[in-house]
């Protein structure tokens, strides 16, 4: 409401090639610096060319010639942005609210590195919703579970995410991959 504007650093998200959905969010980015102020610079300015008041993210390509092009815009807070609750100064839904009620904004820097994944209902699973590998999950070092209290489970359907946080990415990727094996979505028995 102010005309400020601020982006937290770009983010990574790797597709499920087959569901097209998104699997893993890798924060920040594994882009060369320029390469990151030029998708922070588009975002900006769509957002201002918009008149956008509030979180908008703004999800891109980059071609193989460096050429970066929007693929969609969502004007409210995203997936693409829950890293932010852990892993930043201001989450994307403090932000949200400091821009619609006029507050001046939160720094939107980051404070460790962060992969996210998707909990998604397990292909074949229809009913009532239970989770296995909870416990599995909690005891990985810097690990954030977000149930979204759906009741029922659908197969890949969004029932939650978890947020790793902190160490190198050798080791976020580890632990992300034990949360993938062990974490599920499934229906009661």
């Amino acid at each position: 409401q102010k005309g400020e504007i601020s982006a937290w650093p770009a983010v990574e998200m790797v597709m499920d090639p087959v569901h097209n959905l998104l699997k893993e969010m890798r924060a920040p980015a594994a882009l060369p610096d320029s390469k990151a102020a030029e998708a922070t610079q588009l975002a900006m300015r769509t957002a201002e060319s918009l008149g956008i008041v509030g979180v908008l993210a703004v999800e891109m390509f980059l071609l193989g010639d460096g050429t970066l092009w929007i693929n969609e815009v969502a004007p409210r807070p995203h997936n693409s942005g829950h890293h932010t609750i852990e892993c930043c100064i201001t989450s994307q839904y403090q932000q949200h609210l400091r821009c619609v009620l006029g507050l001046p904004l939160g720094s939107a820097a980051q404070l460790s590195k962060a992969i996210m994944i998707n909990l998604l209902g397990k292909k074949g699973q229809n009913g009532k919703a239970d989770y296995s590998g909870i416990a599995e999950t909690l005891s990985q070092p810097g690990a954030y579970l977000h149930l979204y209290g759906k009741p029922d489970v659908k197969p890949f359907r969004k029932m939650g995410h978890v947020t790793l946080i902190g160490g190198e990415w050798a080791e976020l990727e580890m632990r992300a991959a034990a949360v993938a094996s062990s974490l599920s979505a499934i229906s009661k028995k």
